[in-house]
C-alpha cells in the first residue's frame, strides 16, 4: 500500500529506506518459510524410512530440525522487528521511506543474526530438498490412513511465473521496472 501511494505521487525514497524494506521483506520471507516447514513436515517421511515426521518429538534427528526451524523464526522475527518496527504488520514503513533508520548497533545485530541464519537456512534447505526428493521417489504414500499411489508429476507445472522480482517487487518508480502487464494479459 505504501509503494502504491508513492507511485501515485511519483515519490522516490532514499536508498537506505529501500534497503531496509528489502531486509524487512527477506526477514518476513524467512520467517514464513520456516513456519511452513514446521507445518508441512508431518506430511512427509524421514528419508530412507517409512516413518512420518513428527516435528514435536524429542527424538533425533527431528528434534534438531525443530530447534533449527525455531531459531530461524526467532532470527527472522528479530531482524524484522529491528528493520520494520514490528515483524508482523511492520509499523516503520511510511510514504517517502521509513519512519526510523537503524542505529549502528542495530545494523551490527542484524548482520550477526543474518550470518547465523544463513548457515541454518542452508542446512534447512538441504534437508527439505532431501525430504521432498524422497517423497517424490515413492510409489505410494499414506494419506489419511490409506495407501495412495504417488503421481510422478506431483509438484510440476509448465506455467510462467507472476513474480516481478526475486524477493521484493517492482513498481513503476523503479529505474528498470520488471513489471510488464503484457506478459500477463490473457486474450481469449
Amino acid at each position: 500500500a505504501t509503494e502504491a501511494m508513492e507511485a501515485s505521487i511519483k515519490c522516490e525514497i532514499p536508498k537506505d529506506a529501500v534497503m531496509l524494506r528489502h531486509i524487512l521483506q527477506l526477514a518476513n520471507r524467512c520467517h514464513s518459510i520456516a513456519l511452513h516447514d514446521i507445518l508441512i513436515l508431518p506430511d512427509f517421511y524421514l528419508p530412507g524410512t517409512e516413518v512420518k515426521i513428527n516435528p514435536f518429538t524429542a527424538e533425533e534427528p527431528v528434534r534438531t530440525v525443530a530447534k533449527r526451524i525455531q531459531r530461524l523464526r526467532e532470527i527472522s522475527q528479530t531482524i524484522g522487528q529491528i528493520s520494520g518496527g514490528e515483524c508482523i504488520h511492520p509499523s516503520n514503513t511510511r510514504i517517502g521511506g521509513m519512519y526510523r533508520n537503524c542505529s549502528e548497533l542495530a545494523k551490527t545485530k542484524m548482520y550477526d543474526l543474518a550470518k547465523e541464519g544463513l548457515v541454518l537456512a542452508k542446512a534447512q534447505m538441504d534437508l527439505m530438498i532431501a525430504i521432498l526428493r524422497n517423497y517424490q521417489a515413492r510409489d505410494f504414500v499414506d494419506v489419511g490412513g490409506k495407501k495412495v499411489s504417488m503421481p510422478k508429476t506431483l509438484g510440476y507445472h509448465n506455467q510462467g511465473y507472476l513474480a516481478t522480482h526475486a524477493f521484493y517487487g517492482s513498481s513503476s518508480l523503479d529505474e528498470c521496472p520488471s513489471w510488464d502487464i503484457n506478459r500477463f494479459k490473457e486474450v481469449r
